[in-house]
């Protein structure tokens, strides 16, 4: 049976406008999958968070974009390089599930995500939404000195869904001399906003040189200073 009889409609789409038939034999898809560049972080993100069913327009305020088909554009690619190597593993995937095994079992037994298998058979999973508690919840975490990754393990979520959970202003950057890579792995944040903020100062992207600065403990050069900071000059 075609690999684009199992393809969620979407996909046959995508991968045929990216120039790859999902029919086509296995080596002419590592063929393509050599051709092609290196994903960005950011389209990798932007996949992540639409697999944890996070809003298209959610990640467009997340990254500072201003149109949501960069979103869409972006989180496309990067399902369809993330999913080529596997088109061949469709039909059995659906052997499996249609005898009953859980989708989480067949996803183990193929290394992947137990949601790229849905959304590869279903599309983009639908946008969920969070409680005020479950957000609270999450910020509290983050107070308590958990990492991303230990909130989202337990939660059930990404650290990049975690980052657009907790409120900005409760967010403390450790260590205390922060650099740019530090801003842009913790806070989701694209280089472009952080030379922004370096520029303007070091308040929320989106309210730059506003009246709310970030409270974090600064080191800067042989000097070290413990409260607010609003001054993009302590980034390094």
């Amino acid at each position: 049976m075609p690999t684009t009889d199992h393809l969620a409609p979407i996909w046959v789409r995508s991968f045929r406008q990216q120039g790859l038939d999902p029919d086509c034999a296995q080596w002419l898809v590592e063929l393509w999958l050599e051709a092609k560049q290196p994903l960005a972080e950011q389209a990798t993100q932007a996949m992540q968070m639409r697999l944890c069913g996070v809003a298209v327009k959610e990640i467009q305020s997340a990254f500072g974009l201003k149109h949501h088909a960069t979103v869409q554009r972006w989180s496309e690619t990067a399902l369809t390089r993330t999913l080529a190597p596997h088109l061949s593993r469709l039909e059995s995937w659906i052997g499996e599930i249609g005898v009953g095994t859980p989708v989480e079992e067949v996803a183990k037994g193929s290394g992947v995500e137990p949601r790229l298998i849905e959304t590869a058979l279903h599309g983009w999973p639908p946008v969920t939404r969070v409680s005020a508690e479950q957000q609270g919840r999450a910020a509290a975490l983050w107070r308590d000195g958990k990492s991303l990754d230990q909130v989202g393990e337990t939660l059930g979520w990404s650290p990049a869904r975690i980052r657009q959970l907790i409120p900005e202003e409760d967010l403390v950057l450790e260590p205390a001399h922060v650099t740019p890579t530090d801003l842009e792995t913790r806070l989701g944040w694209s280089r472009a906003q952080v030379k922004a903020a370096r520029k303007q100062g070091l308040n929320r992207p989106g309210l730059l040189g506003g009246s709310r600065p970030w409270k974090r403990g600064w080191r800067h050069g042989n000097e070290e200073h413990v409260g607010e900071a609003d001054c993009a000059a302590v980034l390094a």
